[in-house]
């Protein structure tokens, strides 16, 4: 969420937490995975919960 950024992309893993992602995820299914609930969260008609940050993030890229 605190990227300038408007989409998921492969330098926003934190590289740390990537040691403690099951080995059978790579880091693509990692970014897909978190496209995924993006969309959910922005996703008015869904019930996702979202974070203040979302919020930001939105005005951010409006």
């Amino acid at each position: 969420m605190c990227s300038v950024d408007n989409q998921v992309i492969l330098r926003h893993r934190p590289s740390i937490l990537m040691d403690k992602v099951k080995k059978s995820f790579t880091a693509n299914d990692v970014i897909r995975q978190s496209e995924y609930l993006w969309h959910r969260m922005i996703d008015l008609a869904d019930d996702f919960p979202v974070i203040h940050d979302m919020y930001l993030k939105l005005y951010q890229l409006s």
